[in-house]
């Protein structure tokens, strides 16, 4: 069971082990989950979202009791998955690494491998503040590092929220803090340690009393 003032962040690892455990349990993914497999058109995008969701299906059932086959998403307004037991989760995954995460309130994550842009002001202008971008712009040798910095956390705020990717974004200025007010709730943000070349925000609404607990996430 997840403690209330817990949260729980499961690691998960795009390898060859892990392909083959997912395989034997693609049919505790819904039909609607196996349709979307099959309109991949790239070998590792199927491989990520098999062994992601799989995993998902598999973490939930532990959590709640659930066999992984017999688990019911609905999805709000933006597509974000919900189950009807008191228990919040969301899912993020990059190259070669994905992350879970588990709270009994809202949360959201994000992972990004960070790879070099050949543009980042056009990409910032997308999606950043005016204040954002001069952070960004405010240290040439740290400019990568601080460019998926503010990503993440922005990501992991949208997907928090349930609001996900939209003309919006802009305007949220979460630039360095890591606490701010949307709507009614405290809405707190944590970097998660993650090996490199990797980065790691998570999200999530009110104070935290407990503490964030990260696991390497294995089939059993």
């Amino acid at each position: 069971m997840l403690d209330d003032n817990t949260i729980e962040i499961w690691e998960i690892d795009i390898n060859n082990q892990n392909l083959e455990k997912a395989k034997e349990r693609i049919n505790n993914l819904s039909k609607l989950e196996r349709e979307k497999l099959k309109g991949f058109k790239f070998k590792k995008d199927y491989q990520v979202y098999l062994i992601t969701h799989v995993a998902m299906r598999d973490l939930i059932s532990r959590y709640t009791g659930i066999k992984a086959n017999k688990i019911e998403y609905w999805y709000e307004e933006k597509g974000k998955p919900k189950i009807k037991e008191d228990i919040c989760f969301n899912l993020s995954h990059t190259h070669n690494k994905g992350i879970i995460g588990f709270y009994k309130k809202d949360i959201g994550v994000d992972i990004e491998y960070k790879k070099e842009i050949e543009d980042y002001d056009g990409v910032g202008e997308l999606v950043f503040t005016k204040e954002e971008i001069k952070y960004i712009n405010n240290n040439d040798y740290n400019r990568k590092e601080r460019f998926y910095e503010i990503w993440t956390k922005k990501e992991a705020v949208i997907k928090s929220t349930g609001e996900g990717l939209n003309e919006e974004v802009k305007n949220l200025s979460v630039g360095t803090r890591n606490n701010f007010y949307c709507g009614r709730y405290i809405w707190q943000i944590k970097k998660i340690k993650i090996d490199e070349p990797y980065i790691a925000h998570i999200a999530y609404k009110n104070w935290l009393s407990g503490e964030v607990k990260l696991y390497n996430f294995s089939f059993k």
